[in-house]
């Protein structure tokens, strides 16, 4: 029999939390976690305030010295284009300028000269924004294509952060590596508002990112793994409501702080409000139990219960029930037909798996490959159409603080909406159904007998497409961290995420080459991508109502049950049973030394 023992361990677990029950510690951890969405949203989105494509001409110092206007300087140095009907970007007359400028302008502008020559500094139009990084290192003309790095270095954090921080979670506690990524962030966001080098400036972006999409998932993580299957639903769909939030705010920001540097302080420095997090959050109690602190476990559930009104729990009896969840994942973890090992080894075996061990686990059977699959392409389209519709903002509308703002607006009720609709009809129909109409929405102007972006029927079918494909996105990490056990949960989360973040940093390549061909074509991508990943969310199972699995057997008789656990599991059994040996294996004695390395940081 394939069935196990420990089948029942999550629901044990569950029983665990039901007995602290519900009240101001869950809300109280809901909150102060999903306040960094506020602060990582205004991170995420600024490249729209940072990096805008402002209006900018050659640079001719020795007219500067004269009394004259910027549009006389202008009529007489730079060549004006009949096509765009606006001065030329990046070229210059040649003209002996220290000559022209010790004459009168009506003398000067006389002077014709049809040659040209590229520009060797810029001028910038600060009627909008008085400063931007654009500005501030000359990222125009031949050097234009370094924008679009400003936000590649931030995702680039994001995509090489997601499976390096969900190990170092699961290995070292989700809150010891929260708080170490939080003063990281802090540090380096203040760097970034003052450096003066432009790879140095890339460098900071790709650590913030780095640090600070770890202080989400870990902060994800906890909130999900410290609720009830009850309230779990609501949680993981409300979590990203501060994000929204943080979208909204931002221009805000942006329209009173038209200077780059001090916008970033702005946005960056208010983080240290959640230092208080290092104190007040708990370590996840599931965590802890499967690490085998059952004493710190213990007294995390205590004061659970202390701060819900409960009175406190029998101390033996939860001592037993966290003894009994711990020996059932061991129990998996070590199968009876494999060979015997010491105590030691079977103690380590409660504790985080190897980073290579845990990717092992990750394709160790035909149905959570399936699963990572998957959910790597649904990632992927989610983070590719959510970025996409939010950096098209300049072909899309003239005025980024009103588009901006109003992409924050329609993503609240993509989140209130989703609680109640992922309750009534579950995970999966909401994120198939999100992913279809995103669809529907961004082929819709296609469709039409005119693509008309100036309409306000073409806006409307955007924001409608923003707010879909945002309350999948937030489904989906719900989705995510629920189909996965609890020893690869942060894991399969950070490598789906990681191998979504591959969209984020084509976006604005689709948007910007591929939009320059013919505005359709990035809408013909995202719409057709949409698409094609709601019908591959048809292949994945229902995870509503059911408890979270800790370990691989778990995860598959959990959404095996109609077949048996015997029968039709399509499921490679020796590598798994290999997979799951060598990840025993990789429980060593080393751990002492981690936790002392831990204990430094």
């Amino acid at each position: 029999m394939l069935c196990s023992p420990s089948d029942q361990m999550t629901a044990k677990f569950e029983d665990l939390l039901s007995q602290v029950d519900s009240g101001p510690w869950t809300w109280m951890v809901f909150a102060l976690c999903s306040v960094w969405g506020l602060f990582g949203a205004m991170q995420a989105v600024s490249v729209v305030f940072l990096t805008p494509a402002v209006a900018h001409w050659c640079h001719v110092n020795e007219l500067h010295n004269t009394s004259w206007t910027m549009d006389q300087i202008k009529n007489i140095s730079i060549p004006w284009n009949t096509e765009t009907s606006s001065y030329s970007s990046c070229s210059q007359y040649s003209k002996n300028y220290s000559a022209l400028s010790v004459l009168p302008y009506e003398q000067a502008l006389v002077y014709n000269v049809t040659s040209t020559s590229p520009c060797r500094a810029w001028d910038y139009d600060t009627s909008v924004f008085r400063s931007t990084v654009v500005s501030e290192w000359d990222l125009v003309c031949d050097r234009s294509y370094l924008r679009s790095l400003v936000q590649s270095a931030f995702m680039m954090g994001i995509f090489v952060g997601s499976p390096v921080n969900g190990f170092l979670a699961d290995r070292f506690g989700r809150k010891k590596i929260q708080s170490v990524s939080l003063f990281i962030f802090l540090a380096v966001a203040a760097l970034a508002a003052v450096v003066s080098w432009f790879p140095a400036f890339l460098l900071c972006r790709f650590l913030m990112a780095f640090s600070g999409h770890c202080v989400y998932l870990t902060s994800y993580i906890i909130a999900v793994e410290t609720c009830s299957v009850r309230h779990r639903g609501t949680i993981g769909i409300l979590f990203s409501v501060p994000f929204a939030l943080g979208v909204i705010l931002l221009p805000g920001f942006a329209y009173l702080i038209r200077d780059w540097r001090h916008l970033y302080l702005a946005i960056s420095l208010p983080v240290v409000l959640l230092i208080a997090n290092t104190i007040l959050l708990p370590e996840s109690p599931r965590w802890l139990i499967q690490k085998g602190l059952s004493k710190k476990a213990a007294e995390e559930l205590q004061r659970a219960a202390r701060w819900n009104g409960q009175k406190p729990l029998d101390s033996i009896w939860l001592a037993a029930a966290i003894a009994e969840i711990h020996a059932s994942s061991q129990e998996i973890a070590s199968p009876a037909d494999e060979h015997e090992t010491s105590d030691v080894e079977v103690s380590d075996r409660g504790s985080s798996m190897s980073f290579l061990a845990a990717l092992k686990m990750l394709f160790s059977s035909r149905f959570i490959i399936t699963v990572t699959v998957i959910l790597s392409f649904v990632w992927f389209t989610c983070t590719l159409v959510y970025y996409g519709i939010i950096l098209n903002s300049g072909n899309l509308s003239a005025d980024p603080f009103v588009y901006t703002a109003l992409g924050g607006v329609v993503e609240l009720p993509g989140y209130l909406l989703g609680a109640p609709v992922v309750r009534r009809i579950g995970r999966r129909l909401t994120l198939i159904s999100s992913l279809f109409i995103t669809s529907a929405a961004i082929l819709g102007p296609l469709v039409a007998a005119s693509g008309d972006k100036t309409s306000w029927w073409f806006l409307a079918l955007v924001l409608v497409g923003k707010m879909t494909v945002t309350a999948g996105f937030q489904v989906l990490y719900l989705y995510t961290s629920e189909l996965y056990p609890t020893c690869i949960r942060t894991q399969g989360l950070g490598l789906t995420s990681m191998l979504g973040r591959l969209g984020a940093i084509l976006s604005p390549v689709i948007t910007s080459n591929l939009g320059a061909v013919h505005w359709s074509i990035p809408s013909l991508i995202f719409g057709l991508t949409s698409a094609g990943a709601g019908l591959l969310t048809c292949l994945l199972p229902e995870t509503t109502q059911l408890g979270l699995p800790d370990t691989v057997h778990e995860m598959e008789t959990l959404h095996r049950k109609k077949s048996g656990c015997d029968e039709d599991r399509h499921v490679d059994d020796t590598l798994l049973a290999t997979a799951e040996q060598d990840v025993g294996q990789s429980f060593s004695k080393r751990d002492n030394e981690a936790s002392d390395s831990v204990n430094s940081l």
